[in-house]
């Protein structure tokens, strides 16, 4: 199998939860420290045709792509490169791999948020950059019959400067003795990127084989919660006695916010036996495992 993107938390999860059987190569600018791969390829996918040649004649049975642009603000300052790295990357991938074979990570940011909970078959109708790059590269995976997964906020450890789960961040702040801001009238449906490892391992096992469902899967928590309120719960979870301060994302003044992103994985459950978590469940398990 080939992982790309495999650098944040999402890798992180997916390293200390692979499967004992399997080899592994890995492609991106740098090899992640907690995952050892059997072999890793350099691909920096800011560059036109940078997938490696010889793939096209070997080609793995089964790619995970997560690699992306995806910080918000940085895709509405350089929508070129965003467009480059989220579609352009997607694009190339396709000209030598079977559809079949690709399972692509998108996200919940593809979705305006302004409507009822949003299952596999809701329209896309992104308000920014970053939601029209990763909505166009999925058009073009349904179309060559890949895979498709949205994640919603993810929750883990630290992992590297920079990089870690949405309730770290937070935790990190307070324990520097700040008072983070956090919005209240944002609403996601978080979950750990332990949790997701565990669907998305059964979806790649089923496509190495040959048995690609193909179409739309979501990977989100049960429940639907504010920043806000996950801050609270987080460090409630971690013993931290904070106040946090409170801010609305409909008076933001950079990149839209979709405001209220509740995905439904009801088609993960089905096929993938997969249960959404408990939002306390993952909190507390990040809690107890903290390097896991």
């Amino acid at each position: 199998m080939l992982f790309t993107g495999m650098g944040g938390v999402l890798g992180h999860g997916l390293a200390a939860h692979r499967p004992r059987d399997g080899s592994w190569t890995l492609a991106g600018r740098n090899p992640p420290p907690f995952w050892r791969p059997d072999s890793w390829l350099p691909v920096d996918f800011s560059q036109a045709q940078a997938w490696p040649e010889h793939l096209a004649e070997d080609p793995p049975d089964a790619l995970l792509h997560a690699a992306a642009v995806s910080r918000i603000e940085t895709c509405e300052q350089d929508p070129e490169e965003c467009q480059r790295v989220n579609l352009g990357a997607v694009r190339d991938l396709l000209d030598w791999l079977p559809g079949s074979r690709l399972v692509f990570i998108s996200t919940d940011q593809v979705f305006a948020g302004t409507g009822s909970p949003l299952d596999e078959q809701t329209p896309p109708d992104p308000l920014h950059v970053y939601g029209r790059s990763k909505a166009a590269a999925e058009d073009c995976v349904l179309a060559a019959g890949g895979t498709v997964v949205r994640l919603p906020l993810l929750l883990g450890p630290a992992v590297a400067p920079g990089r870690c789960g949405a309730d770290e961040a937070v935790l990190q702040a307070v324990r520097a003795g700040k008072s983070p801001r956090l919005f209240v009238d944002e609403i996601r449906c978080p979950v750990s990127a332990r949790a997701v490892a565990f669907g998305l391992w059964t979806l790649l096992e089923k496509v190495a084989v040959g048995q690609a469902p193909g179409g739309v899967f979501h990977l989100a928590g049960r429940e639907a919660v504010s920043r806000h309120q996950l801050g609270v719960l987080a460090c409630e979870t971690a013993g931290l006695a904070t106040y946090l301060q409170e801010a609305r994302a409909e008076e933001w003044t950079k990149a839209p916010r979709p405001l209220r992103l509740i995905l439904t994985s009801e088609r993960a459950a089905k096929e993938l036996a997969w249960q959404a978590p408990e939002l306390r469940q993952c909190l507390t398990t990040q809690a107890r495992n903290p390097d896991d």
